[in-house]
């Protein structure tokens, strides 16, 4: 760079420039437009998918681990408690919906579900694990009736 000849030092790492005044702080500098910064965007997989009936679903929640359940549809309801072995339908959510749901006890939750069951209607029922690459917490239905577990 042309100012190094002037005591002005550059330094670039990991995709970021930085100027270092003599005296002073390294200030850095956005890279230049020549070096495009990628970023991978992943586009996630449904587990499945439903038909929602005219742009509304149905969710049956089933806990059956014996514990409290906290639960929220996002936007649509404050949080609720879904008593240990206890279930309930939320009926009528317009989609896009996301349910949240915890133990109340900070245990894993595996989720296993049947769609369109009757049709328009997620059934979701939720048991105790260990395994922490089981737990669920998410339920998040697009406007196509596209089905994610996270």
């Amino acid at each position: 760079m042309s100012f190094l000849n002037r005591g002005i030092q550059a330094t670039q790492m990991i995709g970021i420039i930085a100027v270092v005044l003599p005296g002073l702080v390294m200030v850095p500098i956005p890279a230049s437009a020549s070096q495009p910064q990628f970023i991978a965007q992943v586009t996630p997989t449904p587990d499945s998918a439903m038909t929602p009936v005219n742009g509304r679903v149905n969710i049956r929640f089933i806990n059956e681990t014996g514990a409290d359940i906290e639960y929220q549809v996002v936007g649509d309801t404050e949080y609720r408690t879904l008593a240990g072995d206890g279930e309930m339908i939320l009926r009528d959510l317009p989609v896009a919906t996301s349910l949240t749901f915890r133990r109340t006890d900070s245990g894993l939750l595996r989720v296993q579900f049947r769609a369109d069951d009757p049709a328009g209607t997620i059934v979701v029922r939720v048991s105790a694990t260990n395994d922490f690459a089981l737990d669920r917490t998410t339920l998040y239905i697009d406007q196509q009736g596209m089905i994610f577990f996270n």
